[in-house]
């Protein structure tokens, strides 16, 4: 019954445009710098619609100190699965998904940390999970949608829509309820709702 409603959901709840973006170089968004944009717990949520997995930063305000090393996080692609890498100063702690990407079909992506846990949903199920040993340290870098912060070389190719940030971490209950809804903006928690609704901006 529950796995019957989740693939209803992720199927008949999809998008029907989103934000398209390139790959090229001037198909990004930047945010700006904002230390709401760098929380010590969040949740990321999107709409996907992969191209491509050769590029793919969704979302990211990654960056390298050369003193201390590693800052911020990144939501991206390795291979065909999707990563989020969050930076403790000398490491990477990261956590892959064992989903390999869907080309051409939109899936709903959900990422939340804790600051010891990470946990993925992909189309609202469970897909992966992992402990973090070290902290993540806040980026002074630029939060950027569809290519890194700080290392521009794997851009986007595909549509997104409707990218959440919140400061808390939401439970599955949560982004079922309303991974298809569109958000106030009032919501408790919700750091920043691009709605990606223009098509092209």
């Amino acid at each position: 019954m529950i796995a019957s409603l989740i693939t209803v959901m992720s199927i008949s709840a999809a998008p029907t445009s989103g934000l398209q973006f390139t790959g090229a170089s001037a198909s990004y968004i930047n945010c700006g710098q904002n230390s709401a944009y760098a929380p010590a717990q969040f949740t990321v949520e999107a709409w996907a619609y992969y191209e491509s997995t050769s590029g793919g930063y969704l979302i990211s305000n990654e960056g390298w100190d050369g003193t201390n090393g590693a800052q911020g996080f990144s939501v991206r692609t390795s291979g065909t699965k999707i990563e989020l890498a969050t930076g403790s100063n000398g490491t990477w702690p990261s956590l892959t998904s064992t989903t390999n990407i869907a080309l051409n079909t939109w899936i709903h992506i959900a990422i939340t940390y804790s600051g010891t846990e990470i946990k993925m949903y992909v189309n609202c199920v469970l897909d992966a999970t992992g402990s973090v040993a070290t902290p993540m340290v806040a980026s002074n870098q630029s939060l950027c949608i569809g290519e890194g912060s700080m290392w521009k070389d794997r851009r986007f190719t595909g549509k997104m829509s409707d990218l959440r940030l919140w400061n808390v971490v939401r439970t599955q209950a949560q982004i079922a309820a309303s991974m298809s809804s569109s958000l106030v903006g009032t919501e408790t928690g919700l750091v920043a709702n691009w709605k990606m609704n223009e098509g092209t901006g």
